[in-house]
């Protein structure tokens, strides 16, 4: 007792002087504010409303420096919970000094063809090994960047945090080195709620034109813009702009750039942000409403629309999530009769009980803007509209078809492409019904088509590339073609559905591009990269646009494309006349280590029998010759709720070796779990290598729940590389590691991701050769007649398709595309453009060519023939 109570003793003690020292930190920061605050002379009363400011003629030229609400010189020395609610209204002007480094502010006029763009930029979160901004100009070629918002995460009242934060962001040495100012280009955008004030926030931030200013000061907006401060009562509230750029070589109005303004006038969206407004909630606010209709209704060929959050996606209308919404006004009232107006209903689905905040929490302001748009395509002002969003840390590619209407008239198909996260990055798969699919399908005929078809997926021995009227579970059905949502659907018999009819697609699988790559569970939603940005590239000579999104890879640092779909300006479908875009050259499932490169597989246990507990163990064994690294254990979670989990592992068997001793804590992970409808992804911090024959145990323990699914029998699970140990032992009891009753001869449920190491193949020249000229196997004696000369496009494009095949065959690819006719390489290409070591002393001994990797081949390969074209194109201009 005497023990407990000298324990109670010094934990009492402790508790005091950690609050003694933080209430002093906390006085030492109101004596800072205070004094800086008494200097400037300004003082009113606690939370008044905002009262502008005159500029007088000393300070007419430059933002002000004298805008402030509250006054700190009567403080007392202890800050109650009220205090620090107030302090959020403190309006503390920044007496730091702007960075010397300078955005080019884009004009009216310029000839733009390709934007680049992203958005939740944390510059100190990157990686040092990052390539993304060195990267981005090759891939891009952008003519202009935009932020999307999130530019600097500031989330203070304090206009100091907020200048250093975008000094920050301006003064990281990859983006000063390769970003827009390296690279003269013009910047503009909008901003979001970190960079704005802070999570989820609008319309009641009391210092918000505070923070227009230096949104200002970071976008460098010259003084003849209406937001600038010079411009004293008179000053824009809110940092809504727009630019009307020029088509190339042409005086043609082509790509006008509207940059909304969502949390000026924003409207709370729960009421844990502020009062709710039900029917009479809000995005833009009525000047900005009356604004972007005029910009509108101004004539030119595409209209590229910002906004910090999603546009899209539909209001979730799963399991009547939207009551908690602000914006929710009843059965039958204004939010439901919007979300009807935009021919929604209750198989529209996003993310189902995982809430992000996009434009559809407030389907009212959602439906003015697609129906504002929709009026103004019709009546001729632009031909396509694309939105441009961040804000969730993922990069993504959407398309909506609206209703036709006899208000707005015909039906119009918008797109959107999301890029949000540099250094910052969310792993979660958010199902929604309007993102673009190769092909799309339901789950079991629930007419839900929120779910991606895996291509190719095998079934019954077979493999499938798209989806197929073939029998299954005894059913057949011609008129409903079906597809899988897994690559095994014989291990996950109930992952799969009806797909939905290809004429309903909005993009044609044949004009998407996605890289086999993408650790995503669909190909348009890049999840769990280390950066993303995004671009659309107009071609005007083809009429096409180009949505894509590049993905800086979270493993090797290695910047590619992710994903992109192509629309045709002019035409009502997606039909491209001569599209031959090279995005849609796809890479091989290939990952490059050192001398290594993984071939990604996933092992998709059973669940028979199930039941829920606390905790598993199971061993994994490398039945292969090649070593393995298991990436990921995604669970079957009974709820749908965040959950919380402790995961272990050891080298060989858990048998008789359960208790703590041995076992080696790999992690804590919280995800949000998917219920019986798919499984919870869970990526493991670092991958765990399981050499040939090896065996590894792993421990999974849920901490606030009991709700990890298993089998109650003992199952065979095994495919051709992995086996799942037929001993796993279930941890039953409560939630604190290695303790409970143990449960024998159970079977895990869910998903095993892991990779296969392998050596990079060797190419031999005789290998090499019927891949590079077709034509060489030839007869001598051909008559063939002359045919026109191939164009660098044929050339490269016939090249790098049998380069991929070749190492598709090496390494038997899990993803498979459709590509265009192929064509053949010119039978006059000079050798030395097909092989690099061509040119090697004739006296050499080896007969094989280094061992080049895929890249490494289409790469060089591509040069040597555009130096080709352009030694011919010089000669016949000399």
């Amino acid at each position: 007792m005497n023990l407990l109570k000298i324990l109670f003793f010094k934990l009492s003690s402790s508790i005091f002087f950690i609050w003694i020292f933080y209430s002093s930190q906390a006085d030492a920061y109101v004596r800072k504010s205070s004094d800086k605050l008494s200097s400037e002379s300004t003082s009113v009363d606690i939370l008044p409303e905002r009262t502008t400011n005159v500029n007088t003629a000393a300070n007419v030229n430059s933002f002000p420096q004298t805008v402030n609400n509250f006054s700190l010189s009567n403080a007392t020395s202890s800050i109650t919970d009220r205090d620090r609610r107030l302090l959020d209204y403190v309006c503390v002007d920044a007496v730091n000094e702007n960075s010397g480094i300078k955005h080019k502010y884009p004009t009216d006029g310029m000839e733009i063809s390709n934007i680049a763009f992203s958005s939740c930029f944390r510059p100190n979160r990157q990686r040092r090994k990052s390539t993304m901004w060195s990267r981005m100009n090759e891939l891009a070629r952008p003519d202009l960047w935009l932020w999307l918002g999130d530019n600097a995460y500031s989330d203070s009242s304090d206009m100091n945090d907020v200048r250093f934060a975008y000094n920050r962001a301006r003064e990281d040495k990859f983006y000063k080195a390769h970003g827009p100012i390296a690279l003269d280009i013009p910047v503009s955008g909008t901003w979001d709620d970190h960079d704005y004030w802070k999570d989820d926030r609008g319309g009641d931030y009391k210092c918000k034109i505070h923070s227009q200013n230096e949104f200002l000061h970071h976008f460098n907006v010259p003084k003849t813009d209406p937001r600038h401060p010079v411009h004293g009562e008179n000053q824009q509230k809110g940092i809504y702009s727009s630019h009307m750029f020029s088509v190339p070589d042409q005086q043609v109005n082509g790509i006008h750039v509207i940059n909304l303004d969502l949390r000026y006038h924003k409207s709370p969206t729960t009421s844990a942000k502020g009062p709710c407004k039900r029917e009479h909630s809000d995005l833009l606010g009525e000047k900005q409403w009356s604004w972007l209709e005029n910009e509108l209704d101004k004539t030119s060929e595409l209209k590229i629309i910002t906004s910090g959050i999603q546009v899209l996606p539909p209001t979730n209308q799963y399991m009547g999530v939207n009551e908690s919404i602000c914006a929710y006004d009843g059965p039958g009232n204004s939010f439901d009769g919007n979300v009807t107006l935009l021919g929604e209903n209750s198989a529209s689905v996003a993310g189902k009980l995982k809430r992000q905040e996009t434009w559809s929490e407030i389907p009212q302001a959602r439906a003015r803007l697609l129906r504002l748009v929709q009026k103004y395509v019709n009546l001729g002002r632009m031909k396509k509209v694309f939105f441009l969003s961040g804000n969730m840390h993922w990069g993504e590619i959407l398309a909506k078809k609206m209703p036709e209407d006899p208000k707005v008239g015909k039906s119009q198909t918008f797109y959107e492409v999301t890029a949000s996260g540099i250094g910052v990055n969310r792993k979660y798969h958010w199902p929604q019904t309007n993102r673009v699919r190769l092909r799309t399908s339901d789950t079991l005929g629930d007419h839900i088509f929120d779910k991606e078809c895996k291509f190719p997926f095998f079934y019954n021995g077979k493999e499938y590339d798209d989806c197929t009227t073939e029998s299954f579970d005894g059913i057949q059905d011609s008129s409903h073609p079906w597809c899988s949502h897994v690559t095994k659907l014989d291990d996950s018999p109930l992952s799969k559905g009806f797909c939905m009819d290809k004429k309903d697609e909005l993009i044609q699988r044949k004009n998407q591009a996605v890289s086999s790559t993408i650790d995503s569970a669909e190909y348009h939603q890049t999840t769990g990269a280390a950066s993303v940005f995004g671009a659309v590239k107009v071609d005007w000579k083809k009429r096409v646009v180009t949505m894509s999104i590049f993905q800086e890879s979270k493993d090797n640092f290695v910047t590619s494309l992710a994903s992109s779909a192509s629309v045709n300006i002019d035409s009502e479908d997606d039909a491209l006349p001569n599209f031959s875009d090279a995005n849609a050259i796809i890479s091989p499932p290939l990952f490059y280590g050192f001398n290594k490169f993984r071939i990604r597989h996933t092992f998709d246990m059973k669940i028979e029998k199930s039941n829920s507990t606390w905790g598993i163990m199971f061993d994994i064994k490398n039945k292969a010759s090649e070593d393995i690294e298991i990436e990921g254990i995604d669970l079957n979670i009974n709820n749908f709720n965040e959950n919380t989990f402790v995961v272990y592992t050891k080298s060989g068997t858990h048998v008789n070796r359960e208790s703590y001793e041995g076992w080696q804590y790999i992690g804590t992970y919280s995800l949000l779990a998917r219920g019986l409808g798919g499984t919870s992804l869970l990526t493991l911090n670092s991958p765990i290598l399981l050499n040939s024959g090896g065996i590894q145990a792993f421990y999974v323990n849920q901490k606030n729940n009991k709700s990890i699914l298993f089998n109650k029998v003992k199952l065979k699970q095994e495919d051709e590389i992995l086996q799942i140990m037929s001993a796993a032992v279930l941890v039953e009891g409560n939630e604190v590691p290695f303790s409970g009753t143990l449960l024998k001869d159970v079977s895990p449920s869910g998903t095993i991701r892991y990779n296969v190491l392998r050596n990079g193949p060797t190419l031999s020249r005789t290998a090499l050769e019927p891949m590079l000229s077709p034509t060489a196997q030839e007869p001598s004696n051909s008559n063939t007649i002359t045919k026109r000369p191939f164009t660098y496009e044929e050339e490269v494009h016939g090249h790098n398709k049998r380069i991929r095949e070749h190492f598709q065959e090496l390494a038997y690819s899990p993803i498979k595309m459709p590509l265009t006719a192929e064509p053949t390489l010119s039978p006059t290409a000079p050798e030395p453009m097909l092989s690099p070591t061509a040119q090697e002393s004739s006296n050499s001994n080896t007969s094989t060519i280094s061992p080049f990797m895929y890249e490494e081949e289409v790469h060089g390969h591509n040069k040597r023939i555009r130096d080709n074209y352009r030694n011919k194109e010089r000669n016949q201009n000399i």
